[in-house]
């Protein structure tokens, strides 16, 4: 019987052995299908990132080489040539200089070979204006010369850095004289290639460790998940056309200032609508509709930066907000009464005559109707301050537009 035991209990020893060996075998086919498909995902998304910045990369190429091709490049040749024509080079330089800042990249450089060695000819970089010195070609650079276009990332290093860097060959009447190049200083692809190479780590060891490796995964699951949860989350806080606050996010504001400051801190609250944005729409389409709503957007947050210093209270970030068609949300804390409130707002329409919103105004009688509510003089309710707000502006729309009203007291035209 005792030999019968010890059999019967090895048995089921081994069978526990048998589950646990089955269960085992699963859940690291389980983790090593995952891990190759986590694997796979960051090297696609790798790859997809950096082919962006390639194609980031050329297209500044492209267009600094049709700036170029608007001036004699072909003429620059030393120094000399370039102080003989220095209006015109200076113009090219600036425009480089511009262009670079519009699209966020490093330098844009053109070099030519001369005296048998590839030498600078223009720069965008403001801190170093030595031209004609020699230049260390790399590869993209030397297909370039080769007459071949072609870009990469972290491809150039140098003292300065890691670069990734585009060439265009540039031809005149059919000869290649030159190459126009890109720099966009490298540092998310570094910490982008190591935060992938450490998270192949992570799951190469979790397909040694098993069960703790699948606990592992699933939380690392998790906090990505909700990473990426809070992400949407913030993505669904401000307006997709301008990039202002919308209006929950204003509703979210509005509450924290409240509970910072109290329930009888002094604020401006203006409603402000479009005046003929509709004319935009129906004549130059709803692209360029789009960019007046981000210029006002912009000309809006300009203001509010520069106007709560002078009137309001520097130490509240204030807030402009998107709250749907061409309507706006505009708050300055600090604003002691109305009539400081009229100021600002008459200032708004002041700086807008100057603003690069000035030719829709002309062309298209795009202006601005606003309407001022002011707390806690009309309440400190915020939803009874847009309340009151949105109605002084229809007041102000049907006395003419284009101007503002505040609420309970006459017409103030600008």
């Amino acid at each position: 019987m005792e030999r019968r035991k010890s059999s019967f209990g090895g048995t089921k020893r081994r069978g526990r052995s048998l589950s646990v060996f089955i269960f085992v075998i699963i859940v690291s086919i389980i983790i090593i299908s995952s891990t190759i498909l986590n694997i796979s995902n960051v090297r696609e998304q790798q790859t997809i990132l950096e082919e962006s910045i390639e194609a980031q990369i050329m297209s500044v190429c492209i267009s600094a080489r049709d700036i170029v091709n608007e001036y004699p490049f072909v003429e620059y040749n030393s120094q000399k040539d370039v102080d003989e024509d220095w209006e015109q080079y200076s113009e090219l330089r600036s425009r480089l200089r511009l262009l670079a800042k519009e699209t966020g990249v490093t330098f844009i450089y053109a070099l030519k070979m001369l005296e048998g060695e590839p030498q600078f000819v223009i720069d965008s970089d403001e801190a170093d204006e030595e031209l004609f010195i020699p230049y260390e070609l790399s590869q993209v650079h030397m297909d370039a010369f080769a007459g071949r276009e072609g870009a990469g990332v972290m491809n150039v290093v140098d003292m300065y850095g890691t670069f990734n860097s585009g060439a265009l060959p540039l031809f005149h009447e059919g000869k290649l004289i030159g190459i126009i190049s890109v720099d966009i200083e490298d540092s998310y692809i570094q910490k982008s290639r190591s935060a992938g190479f450490r998270n192949e780590i992570i799951s190469v060891a979790a397909m040694i460790v098993t069960l703790c490796a699948l606990a592992s995964f699933a939380y690392t699951f998790y906090r990505r998940t909700r990473d990426e949860r809070k992400r949407l989350e913030g993505i669904a806080l401000f307006d997709a056309v301008t990039g202002l606050p919308n209006r929950t996010n204003f509703g979210i504001y509005m509450e924290a200032l409240r509970e910072r400051r109290g329930e009888k801190y002094p604020f401006l609250l203006c409603f402000i609508d479009l005046d003929n944005f509709k004319i935009i729409n129906d004549v130059l389409g709803h692209d360029e509709g789009d960019v007046v709503l981000q210029r006002m957007g912009a000309f809006l947050e300009g203001h509010n930066k520069t106007a709560k210093k002078k009137w309001g209270d520097s130490n509240e970030i204030g807030i402009c907000a998107r709250i749907g068609g061409d309507e706006f949300l505009y708050v300055i804390g600090g604003i002691n009464d109305k009539e400081i409130a009229k100021d600002v707002v008459a200032s708004l329409y002041e700086e807008y005559e100057s603003s690069e919103l000035k030719h829709y105004h002309l062309e298209y009688g795009l202006g601005f109707s606003v309407g001022i509510s002011h707390s806690p003089s009309d309440g400190t309710e915020v939803d009874m301050l847009i309340n009151n707000a949105d109605n002084a502006m229809y007041v102000a729309k049907k006395s003419g537009k284009n101007r503002y009203f505040v609420f309970e007291e006459k017409e103030n035209e600008r």
